[in-house]
């Protein structure tokens, strides 16, 4: 203010705006050049991806992108201005945005690859898909760190600016985690995928000679080998909760699997052994006292599979109390492929449970939905 004339001259925000444009221009080409590299290691696969000393796999890019993010915050902290560091947050926030962006598109780029073209493919995508996944947990509690030094080192004075950069942080935080989903939810289609076969099986003439749903534990069993050494904790235990849901539909869809005939009394007793396999190779990853309620819904289903036609009504009518959203097509198809029923038989069982279906409780209305929502309808 000594000066004449005014240095700044009123050109405060012209400043400011063209910092803010540098600081954009080298975090994207910085960002840019990272992701180049990353992706062709994520999709070349020539080598393992690298692992830090618990074992868990990585692709370096958290550490590179919250290193350039913590050094703009350095810089803008010298400042001492609090309307720079809010507009840096910002513009640090919109990268991580893109970087997020782009790791979900390279993931289901690379998964599209391998379930259209697994022959044209390099092995090792379950392998980059979990170094990734452990990425973005990285990268949320490096987004959380950035979060305490704003706050500790009170870099952002004005109360209402420190609020809206505290919680566009927060909201990227929860992205980062919605990418680790995205990456947990690619190597259960991995998985998956792997099991379509014993899956088609189920429940038809195959499965009476054979034991598919034994090999679809095997299986399941090698990724969750790999997983739980590799992956993140937290993220691995997701994805048991996860790989358990997906196999409760798994097992309801096939129900309706072309070729499926319910032999009785054989199927009450396979069905039985495939629920007792399936629980104890989730006992090894879960509190098998808290799997019962898992295996409710599956339990509630065989059970009406299984039952007499005198009883078929009132064991249909126990689950449909529970589970509201059970869709009528799957207990029609369930009954059509029963061998010890013909058309006046599931005629006669159908009539009452049509009937109940007609009836709307209001109060089904303000229920969540429950597993039977997620069945093919």
């Amino acid at each position: 203010e000594l000066l004449e004339p005014q240095l700044l001259d009123g050109n405060e925000q012209g400043l400011l705006d063209e910092y803010l444009k540098l600081v954009r221009t080298n975090l994207v080409k910085w960002t840019n050049n990272m992701m180049n590299t990353a992706s062709n290691e994520f999709t070349e696969r020539t080598a393992a991806p690298a692992t830090d000393s618990e074992k868990l796999y990585h692709m370096q890019t958290a550490s590179l992108m919250f290193e350039m993010v913590n050094q703009q915050v350095s810089l803008a902290a010298d400042s001492q201005q609090s309307t720079v560091m809010e507009q840096v947050i910002k513009e640090c926030i919109q990268v991580m945005k893109d970087y997020q962006q782009r790791w979900k598109d390279l993931i289901s780029a690379e998964m599209k690859k391998q379930i259209e073209s697994p022959s044209a493919t390099p092995p090792g995508l379950a392998e980059y898909i979990m170094a990734a996944t452990n990425d973005q947990i990285k990268c949320a509690e490096f987004a959380d760190a950035v979060l305490q030094r704003m706050e500790s080192e009170n870099l952002i004075k004005d109360r209402k600016s420190f609020e809206s950069a505290r919680d566009l942080l927060n909201v990227t935080m929860d992205d980062f985690f919605d990418v680790a989903t995205h990456g947990a939810n690619a190597l259960l289609d991995l998985a998956f995928n792997d099991v379509k076969d014993p899956f088609s099986k189920l429940h038809t003439a195959a499965w009476y000679e054979e034991d598919p749903m034994g090999l679809i534990v095997v299986t399941l069993r090698d990724y969750n080998d790999d997983f739980r050494v590799h992956l993140n904790d937290y993220m691995f235990n997701k994805l048991i909760d996860w790989m358990l849901e997906r196999l409760m539909i798994a097992q309801m869809d096939a129900l309706r699997n072309r070729g499926v005939r319910l032999k009785f009394p054989a199927c009450t007793d396979r069905l039985k052994q495939d629920r007792a396999v399936v629980f104890n190779f989730f006992a090894d990853y879960k509190n098998p006292k808290a799997l019962e309620d898992d295996f409710d819904a599956i339990e509630k289903l065989h059970e009406f599979t299984c039952s007499t036609k005198r009883s078929a009504y009132l064991t249909f009518y126990s689950m449909k109390r529970i589970y509201h959203d059970l869709p009528i097509s799957l207990v029609e198809d369930i009954l059509g492929r029963r061998d010890d029923m013909d058309r006046s038989s599931i005629k006669e069982v159908m009539d009452p449970i049509k009937e109940k279906f007609k009836e709307k409780d209001p109060i089904d209305a303000t229920r969540l939905p429950t597993i039977f929502s997620k069945v093919r309808q």
